[in-house]
């Protein structure tokens, strides 16, 4: 049961257990002792290696990186991140797209950090507008992302992945297409 299990990880007997519910008395937490200095620092310390360890995996405000993927085949791009509000940022890329042209986007996003109950690993979802010109062409769409985000332990460098939806908007509006982009990111602090 998880008492027992939570006492054997402790290396002593802090929770009662189901033996407590056969015995006539009643269980009270003044049936333990407060916890000694000992206990607390012990406590207080992990606590703080664990807020550390949360802080070292924090996305860094500023960041540039390097893309690769459709309909940008590699790109770079800068982007902020709590840029008005907490957890929303924005990305500007550059970079060579299919069909052959300059592309450009400019993508704003709203990360949920810790989604998934994991500091290093970041959700987000946003939309953006790509430009691509070249070879005679000119094309303006609309792009809805999904993605997530993972932080490298011990650095800066964060890699990750996203995609969705693409529809043209001039000169054809409504072709649509797929967002597919793996990434790496640098933090700049």
């Amino acid at each position: 049961n998880v008492e027992e299990y939570l006492n054997e990880q402790a290396g002593e007997q802090l929770f009662p257990g189901l033996a407590a519910l056969e015995e006539d008395r009643p269980v009270a937490v003044i049936d333990r002792a407060p916890l000694n200095d000992e206990e607390v620092a012990r406590i207080v310390d992990e606590l703080e290696q664990q807020i550390e360890r949360s802080r070292a995996l924090a996305l860094a405000p500023a960041y540039f990186g390097v893309q690769a993927g459709y309909p940008l085949a590699g790109g770079v791009h800068f982007g902020m991140r709590d840029l008005f509000t907490d957890n929303l940022g924005a990305r500007l890329s550059v970079g060579y797209s299919q069909p052959p042209a300059l592309g450009m986007e400019l993508a704003v996003m709203y990360g949920f950090p810790a989604a998934l109950g994991r500091p290093d690993l970041t959700l987000y979802a946003g939309g953006g507008v790509l430009m691509r010109i070249g070879s005679g062409t000119a094309d303006l769409g609309l792009e809805l992302l999904i993605g997530t985000e993972y932080s490298l332990p011990r650095g800066p460098v964060s890699l990750f992945a996203e995609l969705g939806p693409a529809f043209s908007v001039a000169p054809t509006a409504g072709d649509a297409s797929l967002v597919l982009r793996l990434g790496m990111n640098y933090g700049l602090n």
